[in-house]
């Protein structure tokens, strides 16, 4: 089990020395809450790694026909701490706003496409990470799908939180705000690290089809 979650602690190594390494150059706030500094950018790097190291396992093994939408979120969660979604459009790819603004129709077609794809993604990796739950002994790496959706929930609620507490008619201060923020991310960061620790138990659970049928040919024999 150790060396099965090598990537895990190296994640965490690495994450370490980045967010040291900005702490002593702009501080604790922000390292916590700015874009592009330390704990964003090892979400960010740790997104990244989960994604290549599963479908990597997932090439070897056979088995990117089943779980290629797993990676393709993971992929997914990088792109968003880049802020992909602002890349193009304005408003955002993903945002229902624009599909009421006054932009090209091409514009809103792409936006919706791109919502198809994400929502159909997103529904396919809950079914495949929540169907073990239900068997008899359910997968390691399915037992952490529940702590990466309290992540996601948290890290989504917390997003943008003064202009989700304006429209409430609350002004915050800059210090409730940058408290808010570094909460967001650090729950950002703990899904990227919730991500990898699955994907780690994954490949110390999941043997390849060639091991598995040589085990059974040696069994017979």
């Amino acid at each position: 089990m150790t060396r099965a979650l090598i990537p895990f602690w190296l994640a965490i190594l690495v994450s370490a020395l980045l967010i040291f390494r900005s702490v002593s150059a702009h501080g604790w706030i922000p390292t916590l809450t700015a874009e592009g500094l330390g704990l964003e950018m090892s979400t960010t790097l740790v997104h990244a790694a989960a994604a290549i190291l599963l479908a990597a396992t997932l090439s070897q093994r056979g088995q990117i026909a089943r779980f290629w939408p797993v990676a393709a979120l993971v992929a997914l969660f990088s792109l968003r701490e880049l802020d992909f979604n602002d890349w193009w459009f304005e408003p955002g790819l993903l945002e229902i706003e624009l599909l009421f603004s006054d932009v090209p129709l091409w514009h809103k077609i792409v936006s919706v496409l791109a919502m198809i794809a994400v929502a159909f993604v997103i529904l396919r990796v809950l079914f495949i990470g929540t169907m073990p739950l239900f068997r008899q002994r359910s997968e390691a790496w399915a037992r952490i799908f529940p702590l990466i959706g309290l992540t996601i929930v948290a890290s989504m609620t917390l997003d943008y939180p003064a202009k989700t507490a304006a429209q409430f008619g609350v002004t915050l201060s800059q210090a409730q705000i940058d408290a808010i923020v570094a909460v967001e991310e650090s729950s950002e960061f703990l899904l990227a690290l919730f991500v990898m620790l699955s994907i780690c138990l994954y490949r110390r659970g999941e043997r390849a089809p060639a091991a598995r049928n040589a085990e059974i040919s040696a069994g017979r024999a």
